[in-house]
């Protein structure tokens, strides 16, 4: 699951991210930055965090998810994180399925930080 993904990216030094699912957010990149940095995500010296909140009270058409990036992740851009968020999360999210939005949230950022920092390979 999720759960194993993420653990992997973190054992293997390339991330630590966190998905947060969370309503009345005001200011969902202040609020995804500051989370990041209060639960000090990121591997020490690498500020390689990455932080996903879901606001499922928000229209969709506002877009529910919102990305923070720690400056540790140079190469995956915004850009790489919306192309995940637009083709693969939102069909799920913006249909009220979190559990399955997740998860490919997670499985599509898997890779694409493993093509971008780890060749594509599976593990260090």
């Amino acid at each position: 699951g999720a759960n194993e993904i993420l653990d992997r990216l973190n054992h293997d030094g390339i991330a630590q991210v966190a998905v947060l699912i969370q309503n009345n957010i005001h200011h969902p990149e202040d609020y995804a930055t500051h989370y990041g940095r209060y639960i000090e995500l990121g591997q020490i010296g690498k500020d390689n965090g990455l932080v996903y909140l879901i606001r499922p009270d928000v229209d969709p058409k506002v877009g529910r998810i919102t990305v923070s990036i720690g400056r540790g992740l140079p190469r995956f851009t915004a850009i790489d994180a919306h192309q995940i968020i637009k083709e693969v999360a939102m069909d799920y999210i913006n249909n009220d399925d979190y559990d399955n939005g997740v998860l490919s949230l997670v499985k599509n950022t898997d890779k694409r930080l493993r093509e971008i920092y780890a060749g594509g390979k599976n593990g260090g």
